[in-house]
């Protein structure tokens, strides 16, 4: 079955996950060469975050591999994969390869950006790992935004934003996208050391969807998937160019 860009299938002889982690991409994968200097100087250095750049080209073109290859392949650093939550910050540049940058106000009222935000959940795991609220949220439910599929409602939010009424189909929806994403974070975890719990239930928290999802049902289906014996592979993504 596909689920997100990702084909998820059981493993042909049943074994269980046990402690071995489930990788995303094979150790041998040359996306983990690509970023190895990376991922040592985040190491090295203890980093919290690190900015891209993306040229708005990227953005008119659909371009979304960088962050799809990176976070897969920093599953195979799993000493850094804490201290890179919420640290991944994009800056949209006007004039590529300069340092004239986009205003927030700007991309953040663009359906383009909604689009492109949402497109780059098809690796789910984004949400972890994305600095800004809003583009988050964008990841989560851009399509709809994008498509004007939402009511916005009178007054603001606590960050001085419109706010937005979802059916409670659309409700039902952002619900299965967040338990998926939050159900990979944990197999993305998985024998690794790091027990994402408190910001799996912080995550579901921030998008407000308690009352349709909670952390034990999001660890439920994991714990029974990798008793069931869980493999996983990305599928090919496009040019990158950040």
């Amino acid at each position: 079955m596909i689920r997100y860009g990702l084909i998820v299938g059981s493993l042909q002889e049943k074994m269980k996950n046990g402690n071995t982690p489930v990788y995303i991409i094979p150790k041998d994968a040359p996306e983990i060469d690509t970023y190895r200097g990376t991922f040592k100087y985040l190491d090295d250095n203890k980093c919290q975050g690190l900015t891209l750049c993306v040229h708005q080209d990227m953005v008119k073109d659909g371009q979304v591999a960088m962050l799809q290859e990176m976070i897969p392949a920093m599953q195979h650093y799993p000493q850094i994969i804490e201290q890179m939550i919420l640290g991944f910050e994009l800056k949209f540049t006007e004039i590529e390869g300069s340092e004239i940058f986009f205003p927030d106000t700007y991309w953040k009222r663009e359906a383009q950006y909604y689009r492109w935000f949402h497109k780059m959940f098809n690796m789910p795991l984004v949400l972890f790992y994305l600095h800004d609220e809003d583009a988050r949220f964008y990841c989560l439910a851009g399509d709809m935004l994008a498509d004007k599929a939402v009511t916005i409602t009178e007054g603001l939010d606590r960050g001085g934003r419109s706010t937005l009424g979802f059916t409670m189909a659309q409700v039902n929806i952002l619900a299965a996208r967040l338990h998926n994403a939050c159900w990979l974070m944990l197999v993305y975890c998985h024998a690794s050391g790091f027990d994402p719990k408190s910001y799996i239930e912080a995550m579901i928290a921030n998008f407000d969807l308690h009352k349709k999802l909670s952390y034990e049902t999001v660890y439920k289906a994991y714990k029974k998937d990798i008793e069931g014996g869980l493999n996983l592979m990305i599928k090919p993504a496009g040019p990158k160019r950040f």
